[in-house]
């Protein structure tokens, strides 16, 4: 009686083992993937909300996606907030649809609030109850602070990775006289997720502008089933920079790469003067 439970019991675990090890390859390149992959965002219902096409690079079954803007300071002391989030995918092609809006940070609706991951949701909170006093001495200091995070989700909009870079600065006379980095990255560690290779930050100043770059490298063995569908997030380039006059240039890049990569997308929130 026990060798034939031992048997029942070692059985299934056998059939799950040959099919992890047979299951195929899931990338970007597999003709398994759907042809367009819809993802749950409530971000066609943000008011003011503009859709664009965004066109990747596509390599060996990899996904890579760039993208940068520049803008000027809004006037009084308010900091304006802009999120720009994924709503589909088309995996063969690596291009995909995403949606933009941008609000002061005190009348974000509720229905974009929900989606900003919560470290950066308490940054926005910390700036709006206590915002930079912008002009010290009027037409001579004056202080700014930004950052911009970029955030991967899973299918279930749960956070899986991401890196934040964020800054804050003091111009005196036209010229960039101080100036405070701020860096962070996070992974999932409960579903599977772990560093490749440690984060990798860059920082620096001249008299017209000062800067911040983060870079974070992530893989998951457990995310699709098969022991040849390990998934790849990479975070390239998180960067901000900040001008003497207060304006600003934000750039990311991310790749996507390995088994069921096609599931996750991202959402860059910018907070900027």
């Amino acid at each position: 009686m026990r060798a034939r439970s031992t048997a029942v019991m070692v059985l299934p675990a056998l059939i799950m083992w040959i099919l992890l090890f047979t299951a195929p390859p899931q990338d970007m390149s597999s003709p398994h993937v759907p042809r367009i992959i819809t993802y749950d965002s409530d971000a066609l219902s943000w008011p003011g909300v503009t859709l664009r096409t965004e066109t990747g690079t596509a390599t060996s079954g990899e996904c890579s996606f760039h993208d940068s803007s520049s803008g000027e300071p809004s006037p009084g002391s308010t900091d304006t907030v802009t999120v720009i989030d994924t709503v589909a995918l088309e995996p063969s092609t690596c291009t995909r649809t995403v949606a933009t809006a941008a609000y002061p940070a005190d009348a974000i609706p509720d229905s974009m609030r929900e989606l900003i991951d919560p470290q950066v949701a308490q940054m926005i909170a910390e700036r709006t109850l206590f915002p930079i006093a912008r002009t010290i001495v009027p037409a001579l200091t004056t202080t700014w602070s930004g950052s911009v995070a970029v955030t991967v989700r899973d299918p279930l909009n749960l956070t899986i990775t991401q890196t934040v870079a964020g800054l804050t600065w003091t111009s005196t006379d036209g010229s960039v006289t101080s100036w405070e980095p701020y860096f962070s990255d996070s992974w999932a560690t409960w579903s599977g997720w772990s560093r490749t290779q440690g984060r990798y930050d860059v920082s620096g100043s001249t008299d017209q502008y000062a800067y911040v770059d983060t870079s974070g490298y992530y893989k998951n063995d457990l995310f699709c089933p098969g022991l040849r569908n390990t998934t790849y997030s990479n975070h390239w380039i998180t960067y901000f920079q900040g001008n003497a006059d207060g304006g600003w240039t934000w750039e990311r890049s991310v790749s996507y790469s390995g088994g069921c990569s096609w599931m996750l997308h991202d959402t860059v929130t910018l907070i900027s003067p």
